[in-house]
C-alpha cells in the first residue's frame, strides 16, 4: 500500500536575518507527519544544511542559544 501525506512547511529567505545571505538563501521547516518534530533545511549559495530535530531538541536548542549565564 502507498499513501501520500501534506506535509506542513514554512519557508523563510535568510537575507533579512543574516547579512552573509544571498538572496536566495532560504530556511525551510517542515513539520513531521507523526506532529513529533521538524526537518530544518537551510540552503544557500555556499552550502545546504538537513537536520531532524524533535520538539524537545528544538526546545533545547533555544535554551542554549538564548539563556543569559551570568
Amino acid at each position: 500500500m502507498v499513501s501520500q501525506d501534506l506535509r506542513k512547511s514554512k519557508t523563510v529567505l535568510l537575507k533579512p536575518y543574516c547579512p552573509f545571505a544571498d538572496e536566495n538563501s532560504f530556511l525551510e521547516a517542515c513539520k513531521w507527519t507523526n506532529d513529533e518534530g521538524y526537518d530544518i533545511n537551510v540552503c544557500s549559495k555556499s552550502k545546504n544544511v538537513s537536520i531532524q530535530l524533535t520538539h524537545g531538541e528544538i526546545e533545547a536548542l533555544l535554551v542554549a542559544v538564548f539563556t543569559k549565564v551570568d
